[in-house]
């Protein structure tokens, strides 16, 4: 008898380093707006890198000033999509499985997406589908569980899960001026979730705290929330590096040696500073709302990535991208703190997932962006699996 766990780790796709690039291949997002500023993605290499040219470099606050005196966030509706991920495990002929598992993330609806939902079922029979149920972690994120056994021979060596994500995104965009509207605060689950110490989000450490002391990165007496994000937000861009190696510890108390690493890993750093200083802050596992291309590597063709938000009593929900703003240290900091342009869909907030498997108990994951597939069975061979997957994303 023999027991195999195959969970794929999430990959973060690099963002593409856009300082040298002359743009001669500028292809329309979306019209003009009301914010005065035309938003343009920039296609280059495998992936789309998106900003927007807000300000001039005079007054982007280069000094540390953050470069509003008041301001607020504008949302826009940008697409309502629904992305699907189709995911293929082949086990070798020498192997047979008896036993299946399988997870998804079910989005939520935040301030960058409303009218979110899943599905998971097996390819070619709808009567095997997930339903929804609650990880084990204390945050108790909404999940999609499949657990079956196989028939017939169907599913003794290949399993092909389907899931399909749906949202209305939106864009947000910091803007000059008072709210429009008043903002509710917290309720005090969200703010505890918000501010909680795991084991990707290791804040309480003893290392980390070293560090932050380092650093200077206490709040001060005089610093606004906002005013304090935006200094993490450029110090940690400006002590960083961009770094992408798929096993690596992602832990904050482990990324601030050289603070060498990727999105998960800077946001990471980015959102553990900010609940240090009891600033609520979360990190944005996700993908990337656009299609797979020819040529792309397994990484980028998942279009896996991180973001991260916090928030401010008075504006709510701000976003960052700070492993953009890492690798295009030549680019205005303010184009990616304060800006999201509405193209990635979020399938889950935070990290550290607790999963049970149902074959072999109760399993801690850092992140679910792709499934999570655990089987049981007899034979041999299971250094040998094959993984498939395919990211499609449609426009309503």
């Amino acid at each position: 008898m023999a027991v195999a766990r195959y969970f794929m780790t999430v990959p973060h796709p690099p963002v593409p380093n856009l300082s040298n690039v002359k743009f001669p291949n500028i292809v329309k997002m979306v019209s003009r707006d009301s914010w005065g500023a035309l938003v343009k993605s920039i296609i280059f290499g495998s992936m789309s890198v998106i900003w927007m040219s807000v300000m001039s470099d005079a007054a982007i606050g280069n000094d540390g000033q953050f470069p509003f005196r008041n301001c607020h966030l504008v949302y826009r509706p940008t697409a309502s999509v629904v992305g699907t991920l189709t995911d293929t495990l082949i086990v070798p002929s020498s192997f047979q499985a008896d036993t299946w598992t399988a997870y998804a993330s079910y989005p939520p609806n935040c301030d960058s997406q409303n009218g979110a939902g899943a599905d998971l079922i097996v390819a070619g029979n709808e009567t095997l589908h997930g339903h929804a149920v609650r990880e084990g972690s204390q945050l108790r994120r909404e999940v999609l569980f499949l657990h079956f056994r196989p028939g017939n021979d169907a599913y003794l060596h290949q399993l092909t899960i389907m899931t399909r994500y749906s949202a209305n995104l939106y864009s947000q965009k910091l803007t000059e001026g008072g709210p429009p509207v008043a903002i509710r605060d917290l309720s005090a689950s969200d703010r505890s979730a918000a501010l909680g110490n795991s084991e990707w989000l290791d804040w309480k450490s003893s290392a980390f705290q070293d560090w932050l002391d380092k650093q200077r990165l206490r709040k001060s007496a005089n610093e606004s929330d906002i005013q304090f994000a935006w200094r993490t937000f450029l110090q940690i861009r400006a002590s960083s590096s961009y770094w992408f190696e798929e096993s690596q510890n992602r832990s904050v108390s482990k990324v601030i040696v050289g603070q060498r690493t990727d999105c998960g890993g800077l946001s990471g750093l980015f959102v553990a500073t900010l609940r240090a200083n009891q600033i609520p802050a979360r990190m944005l596992f996700g993908k990337w709302a656009e299609n797979e291309r020819e040529g792309e590597s397994i990484v980028e063709r998942s279009k896996n990535h991180v973001k991260s938000e916090f928030y401010a009593g008075t504006i709510g929900w701000i976003p960052v991208e700070i492993s953009g703003a890492v690798i295009n240290k030549s680019v205005p900091a303010i184009n990616f703190f304060g800006n999201s342009l509405g193209n990635f869909i979020t399938l889950h907030i935070d990290p550290d997932l607790v999963l049970d498997t149902q074959i072999i108990g109760n399993k801690r994951v850092d992140c679910l962006q792709n499934s999570g597939i655990w089987l049981h069975g007899t034979g041999t061979g299971l250094d040998k699996l094959n993984r498939k997957f395919h990211w499609a994303v449609e426009r309503r």
